[in-house]
C-alpha cells in the first residue's frame, strides 16, 4: 500500500471512531438533551456529514 493510501484508511479509521462517539453522545448523553434544538440539529446534521464523508473514504479505499 502506498504511503497516500495508508493515510485515507487512517483517515476514515479515526472519522469512524470519531462518529461512533458522537452518535453515542446524541444517543445517550444527558449533555445533548439540555442543548438547544438548534444545536441538536447541528449535531444531527453533522454526523450526516461525517457517514458521507465516511462513504466517499471507503469507496476510495476500496478502489486501491
Amino acid at each position: 500500500m502506498q504511503p497516500h493510501q495508508q493515510r485515507v484508511v487512517d483517515e476514515a479509521s479515526e472519522l469512524s471512531d470519531k462518529l461512533v462517539k458522537l452518535i453515542a453522545f446524541i444517543e445517550e448523553s444527558n449533555i445533548y438533551q439540555s442543548f438547544e434544538s438548534t444545536q441538536q440539529t447541528l449535531l444531527r446534521a453533522q454526523t450526516g456529514a461525517m457517514r458521507a464523508y465516511l462513504e466517499v473514504l471507503n469507496l476510495r479505499i476500496d478502489s486501491f
